[in-house]
């Protein structure tokens, strides 16, 4: 759809395909799906067994770990200092390092795969 001379993607379930269009079209904006990352942060919490007892037992890790899904709906400028708050507020530096160094490397790092500039937006 072509809006305001912007093309609008939707990347759907973390397909790095439409990332690599960036580079290549200059007027492209990809917007990423907040249903579909919140997806892929859920799998990654069910996928360690430490991360998946903290949800069983609904303790402070599985609190902490919720609040991850406040990320997207963060201000574009504010998403580092945003995560940095998280990390500074884990309650178990072991088993929550499993999570945020997931999060850290995919989604927030310079030159990862998934930058926060395509999923941090406005709510709509």
């Amino acid at each position: 759809m072509k809006k305001g001379g912007w093309i609008r993607l939707r990347m759907l379930r973390g397909q790095p395909v439409y990332a690599r269009a960036v580079k290549e079209v200059l007027t492209t904006r990809i917007e990423a799906c907040r249903f579909h990352l919140g997806q892929t942060w859920w799998h990654k919490m069910n996928s360690d067994t430490k991360l998946r007892i903290a949800r069983y037992q609904n303790n402070v890790l599985h609190k902490w770990l919720k609040s991850f899904f406040g990320l997207p709906f963060t201000a574009l400028a504010d998403v580092e200092d945003a995560f940095v708050e998280l990390i500074s507020r884990c309650p178990n530096i072991k088993d929550g390092h499993i999570f945020s160094d997931f999060v850290l490397g995919t989604y927030i790092e310079c030159g990862c795969l998934f930058p926060f500039i395509l999923w941090a937006v406005p709510p709509s």
